[in-house]
């Protein structure tokens, strides 16, 4: 380019006249034309749109909070150069239920059912809930987190002995708040 060595060019970003940009890339300044605005917006980018305007003003609520800050401070890597980044990309994932291990549990007080919750920065809890077949709620409580990463450990208080069928519920929170459940049935011998 011919003013790559031009001083008062190097690194010029923008817009001149409303039809020419200014864009700096890898290093080199370019020029281009002013990309043309979309005239329909889908549904679909309305919602990225939206959730991504609510997970920035978030982010920015909890890097107000030392205590999340501080947390948050603890993910920064490479790729996200900030607590901010790393509290934004939170807020916009949500966290995984890999798997719900009820080969322990024959419906008696004392069992264990493990879960298996990961997300991109913290699990901060799992929720289990066992259910009878017509929906009444028979146990619900924490689970407690494993020394291994992304496992937590429930064990029961309720024994049920006339049970045949159930349904286990694992909800997983993370630090920003967002929620994920996962279910199975459970057929007890």
């Amino acid at each position: 380019m011919p003013f790559m060595n031009n001083p008062a060019m190097y690194g010029t970003r923008g817009m001149l006249g409303k039809t020419v940009v200014y864009k700096d890339w890898y290093g080199r300044t370019l020029i281009a034309n002013k990309p043309a605005k979309r005239k329909v917006i889908s549904k679909k980018q309305v919602v990225t749109i939206d959730k991504f305007k609510h997970a920035t003003r978030f982010a920015k609520l909890l890097m107000k909070q030392p205590g999340k800050k501080a947390l948050y401070e603890r993910g920064i890597n490479e790729r996200q150069r900030s607590a901010y980044a790393v509290a934004l990309k939170d807020i916009l994932n949500d966290p995984i239920i890999h798997e719900i291990d009820v080969k322990d549990y024959n419906g008696r007080a004392g069992e264990l059912i493990r879960v298996r919750a990961y997300d991109d920065f913290m699990v901060t809890a799992v929720i289990v809930t066992i259910m009878a077949t017509n929906g009444n709620v028979v146990e619900t409580g924490q689970a407690q987190p494993r020394g291994k990463r992304g496992l937590w450990r429930f064990t029961t208080t309720t024994g049920l002995p006339d049970a045949k069928g159930l349904i286990i519920m694992a909800e997983a929170r993370d630090l920003s708040g967002n929620t994920v459940r996962t279910e199975i049935g459970c057929i007890i011998s």
